[in-house]
């Protein structure tokens, strides 16, 4: 080997070995995202969920076409309770509860149909269609891939 190929070879080991000691900044700032999610109270870890799935939706929704499968964030109050909850669910979820509460109301539908196949069959395409999407604009926006990933985080928490 000539002395400069030597040279070149030696100041690349030494570059690489570098790197390799140095943390990049976004490792030093995901370490940090980490840090001070351990640290969260259960009462922070939900608002910060809270927070980040609003706009995780709200970008996916910028996909979706269908406005049926757009998803929609709020919190409810559950019946016989004073706790509010926070629900995230497409259009179509909502309209086919909705649909099945009407017809209990009005006697078309028993309690005991609400969970058979007449309402899985209504969602099961949109469902599917749903999946399609999400999975569809994960691989395109890698914004929303980060923020997939970051909400799978703190939900493990």
């Amino acid at each position: 080997m000539n002395k400069l190929s030597l040279c070149s070879l030696i100041v690349l080991l030494v570059n690489f070995a570098h790197a390799q000691e140095q943390p990049s900044s976004e490792d030093a700032e995901a370490k940090a995202r980490i840090a001070a999610v351990e640290r969260m109270s259960k009462s922070e870890l939900n608002d910060e969920i809270e927070r980040v799935e609003a706009i995780f939706y709200d970008r996916l929704n910028v996909h979706i076409a269908d406005k049926r499968q757009r998803v929609h964030c709020a919190h409810y109050t559950p019946t016989g309770s004073h706790i509010k909850r926070w629900s995230c669910e497409p259009r179509f979820v909502a309209e086919a509860s909705s649909y099945a509460a009407r017809e209990v109301l009005e006697g078309s539908l028993s309690m005991a149909a609400i969970g058979g196949s007449r309402l899985r069959s209504i969602s099961y395409a949109n469902r599917r269609a749903m999946t399609s999407t999400l999975e569809s604009a994960l691989r395109e926006d890698e914004d929303l891939q980060s923020m997939h990933a970051y909400l799978k985080f703190l939900r493990s928490q």
